[in-house]
């Protein structure tokens, strides 16, 4: 009559497939996060550099030369 417990069900492939799915979006977001952090750093760097031309361009404008006294 009664038969006893029955076999669980095998969800092993479905634990697999949503943990690489779960892995890959994770792995994704990382390479995003870096990627944007990248951008910002190289863009800060840009900027730098654009700037000390800029200070360096006017600095040496600020210089006049001298007058010539014979003139």
């Amino acid at each position: 009559m009664d038969e006893g417990p029955k076999r669980a069900p095998d969800y092993t492939t479905a634990f697999l497939v949503t943990t690489g799915g779960i892995l890959l979006m994770g792995f994704f977001t990382l390479a995003a996060i870096a990627g944007t952090i990248a951008v910002a750093l190289g863009v800060a760097a840009v900027d730098l550099v654009i700037r000390f031309l800029d200070w360096r361009r006017s600095a040496a404008r600020a210089v006049t030369p001298p007058r010539d006294e014979a003139g």
